[in-house]
């Protein structure tokens, strides 16, 4: 319930790629729900909740795969560096890109 209170969007993008935050994002009211395809998330059955998926090969690093998922999304040609500082001019009200990581293997460098 407290999920369908959130409002609506015109895009809702899953980055994680499980059943659970597959679950959630369908369940935020959007025309679209972008994630990953099958073939490109360790829970494959997390595809089934998206009406809208994306290919990019799973033995990527995650970064890389987050940025060609969201270049998909809104039509950029932008690089993991690029999101540190740049503003990007989409037709949106609002967007928010939440890029922290816990996991030390998951973070990236310049060289």
């Amino acid at each position: 319930k407290k999920i369908r209170k959130i409002g609506s969007y015109d895009l809702v993008i899953d980055m994680q790629g499980l059943i659970k935050s597959a679950l959630i994002s369908r369940l935020i009211k959007s025309p679209i729900t972008l994630g990953f395809n099958r073939f490109s998330i360790r829970e494959s059955l997390a595809s089934f909740f998206y009406n809208k998926t994306f290919n990019y090969g799973y033995e990527k690093n995650v970064i890389e795969r987050n940025v060609a998922l969201i270049n998909f999304a809104f039509g950029l040609d932008a690089n993991i560096f690029s999101f540190r500082a740049r503003i990007f001019s989409v037709d949106a009200e609002s967007i928010l890109f939440i890029t922290i990581t816990s996991a030390i293997l998951k973070l990236t460098s310049p060289g």
